[in-house]
């Protein structure tokens, strides 16, 4: 079980900074972030999700796209709301 939720989680996780890249976040601050990314993305009420609620919102990744994906939209309402503070690729 810990092994599948591992493997879900660094899924989600690439997927969600390739996607914040790809929106010209810079590198550097999404790992200097990366923690507070996490409790965003996979613990969002304070404790951890299910096993099956990983491969939930995983699968609505790869069907959906991340865009468009729960734990994305979860970390672009906590820029939007000043609560993850992000930089941008300078140019």
């Amino acid at each position: 079980m810990i092994d599948f939720v591992v493997n879900t989680q660094v899924h989600i996780e690439k997927h969600i900074q390739a996607a914040l890249v790809g929106r010209d976040y810079s590198v550097e601050s999404l790992l200097a972030k990366k923690h507070q990314i996490r409790g965003i993305i996979f613990s969002p009420m304070g404790e951890a999700l299910s096993e099956r609620t990983y491969a939930l919102h995983l699968n609505e990744i790869l069907q959906l796209g991340t865009v468009q994906s729960l734990s994305f939209r979860r970390v672009r309402r906590a820029i939007k709301d000043l609560n993850l503070f992000l930089e941008l690729e300078r140019a």
